[in-house]
C-alpha cells in the first residue's frame, strides 16, 4: 500500500514540474524539484522568515511551496500598489483546502473569492449593519465600555507591572496573562464586537471560557492558512486520502466543530431569547433573525 501510494506520488509530482525555462519572477530563495521551498517556510511566525529573505532578496520576492508561486510584499506601498490600487486583479488570495473547505465549510469570507455570490452577498450583509453610517448606533457601546476600560486601567492595570517587577509574573503563565493589563483592552475590544454582533457583553477575561475559544479559533486559523501548513494544500491530490492516511482531517473538522459548537451557542441564545419576548433586535444577528422570521423566503443563505 505504501509502495503504491509513493510511486503515485512520484507521478504526480512530474507532472506538477514545469519546464527548465523559469518565468520571470522576482529573486528569492532557491527551490527544490518538486516540493520548492516548503522545508524553509516555518509553520508559524513566517513573517520572520520573509524579512531575513527581504532583507536578502529586496522589498518583493518570490518562492515556490511545490507546484505554487508565492509573490511576498514587504513594504507598505507596495501592498497598497498592488492590492488597493490594482485589487480587482490581486486582492483574491489561495484557496487553502483545509483552512477553507474543512475547517470554514467553504463560507469563510476571509476565503471567498471576490467574484462569487456568497462573497458579494456577505459584503452587502456587511456594509448595511457595520459600513460608516450603520456602525454609528454602536458609538454609545463604545463610549460606555471605553468608560469601563478606564476603570479597569486605574483599579487593576498596576498589577500586572508589579508582578514583573517582583518576578512572580511571566507572559508564559495563562493566569498571570488573564490579569495582564493587555488583556483589559482585550475585554474591551471583544466586548464591543460582542455586543454589535450578539448582543452580549463580554464582562470578565478571567474564568471566560467563550472567550479563551475565540481566540484559539482565532490562532488556529491564523496558524492552518499559512503557506505550506498542510501538504494537502499544496498538493491536491492528497486530499482524496482515506482518513487512515489523512490524521490532519480529523484535526480540521474538531476545529470545525469547536467553531460551530461556539457561535452556534451565541446563536442559540439570541434565538431562546427572541422566543422568550426578550429584544435583541439591535445587534447584527438579531435583525437578522427578525429579517428571516419576516421573509418569504424559503431558502436562507448559510449553513455549518
Amino acid at each position: 500500500m505504501i509502495l503504491v501510494f509513493l510511486a503515485f506520488f512520484f507521478f504526480i509530482s512530474l507532472a506538477h514540474i514545469r519546464p527548465w525555462r523559469r518565468k520571470p519572477y522576482p529573486p528569492g530563495p532557491r527551490s527544490l524539484p518538486v516540493i520548492g521551498s516548503l522545508l524553509q517556510l516555518p509553520t508559524s511566525h513566517q513573517w520572520i522568515k520573509f524579512q531575513e529573505w527581504a532583507e536578502q532578496y529586496g522589498p518583493i520576492f518570490h518562492l515556490k511551496a511545490g507546484p505554487e508561486h508565492i509573490i511576498v510584499l514587504n513594504t507598505p506601498e507596495l501592498a497598497d500598489e498592488f492590492l488597493v490600487k490594482h485589487g480587482r486583479v490581486f486582492s483574491d488570495r489561495r484557496w487553502p483546502h483545509v483552512a477553507a473547505d474543512i475547517v470554514s465549510a467553504g463560507q469563510r469570507q476571509l476565503f471567498l473569492p471576490a467574484s462569487t455570490v456568497e462573497f458579494k452577498a456577505v459584503r452587502k450583509a456587511n456594509h448595511s449593519e457595520m459600513g460608516p453610517t450603520p456602525v454609528r448606533q454602536y458609538r454609545r457601546y463604545q463610549d460606555l465600555e471605553s468608560r469601563v476600560l478606564l476603570h479597569d486601567f486605574i483599579e487593576h492595570g498596576y498589577e500586572s507591572a508589579k508582578m514583573m517587577a517582583e518576578g512572580s509574573g511571566h507572559h508564559s503563565d495563562p493566569d498571570f496573562m488573564d490579569r495582564h493589563w493587555f488583556s483589559l483592552a482585550r475585554r474591551y475590544a471583544n466586548s464591543v464586537v460582542m455586543i454589535a454582533m450578539y448582543g452580549e457583553r463580554v464582562h470578565a477575561v478571567q474564568g471566560n471560557e467563550s472567550l479563551s475559544t475565540v481566540y484559539e479559533i482565532m490562532e488556529n486559523i491564523t496558524t492552518i492558512s499559512l503557506p505550506g501548513s498542510f501538504l494537502a494544500d499544496t498538493f491536491t491530490f492528497l486530499q482524496y486520502l482515506p482518513d487512515v492516511l489523512a490524521p490532519w482531517r480529523a484535526k480540521a473538522i474538531k476545529m470545525h466543530q469547536k467553531e460551530i459548537d461556539l457561535y452556534g451557542g451565541f446563536l442559540k441564545r439570541i434565538e431562546a431569547d427572541h422566543k422568550a419576548g426578550i429584544n435583541r433586535a439591535d445587534c447584527f444577528v438579531g435583525k437578522y433573525l427578525k429579517a428571516r422570521e419576516a421573509s418569504t423566503d424559503e431558502v436562507v443563505s448559510g449553513g455549518g
